[in-house]
């Protein structure tokens, strides 16, 4: 992408910076959410997850890694916008395509950098405390969706048998 003209490289970061994670976070997540958390807020989370991977697969070079990775980040979206909304999660779309192409346009420089590190000790240890970090805040995303889920049924014994929809609970 470096030999590009400056034009070609404003109009690719207008559309994979700006314009593809609204619509990808309009489609996934504010249309296919709520459409499915009607029903039950894990399955729509696992679906949701499932065709952001889907669309995003490119068929000729299909690996696990690439299959967990898009998973992975559909499923972080899902928890994003069910605890924090939709702006604080098309913001995090937002930055996450935004880091993608600026490591996209300096590629050379990364993989000179990365050839420094040598995939040694210190190579391994950002990438296993940056892991640790999702994994932790993932955790602690899901805990808090759980404790709603299970304070939910004490909020039913107030009410009697009227149940809130998991929709009007996370969906705004």
């Amino acid at each position: 992408m470096s030999s590009r003209s400056l034009l070609s490289l404003v109009a690719i970061f207008l559309n994979i910076v700006i314009m593809t994670p609204v619509f990808e976070e309009l489609l996934f997540r504010k249309i296919m959410m709520g459409f499915f958390s009607r029903n039950h807020l894990i399955i729509a989370i696992i679906l949701s997850s499932l065709f952001f991977t889907s669309v995003h697969i490119n068929f000729n070079e299909i690996n696990s890694f690439t299959l967990i990775t898009l998973f992975s980040f559909g499923f972080i979206s899902c928890v994003l916008y069910i605890r924090f909304g939709f702006i604080y999660n098309l913001l995090f779309h937002v930055f996450s395509n935004l880091i993608w192409f600026i490591v996209d346009v300096n590629r050379h420089t990364y993989w000179k950098l990365l050839k420094i590190f040598d995939f040694g000790f210190f190579y391994w240890g950002i990438i296993i405390i940056c892991f640790g970090i999702i994994l932790y805040l993932m955790i602690r995303l899901f805990s808090q969706i759980i404790k709603i889920n299970n304070s939910e049924s004490g909020y039913l014994n107030q009410l009697g048998n009227t149940k809130p929809s998991i929709y009007s609970i996370f969906i705004k």
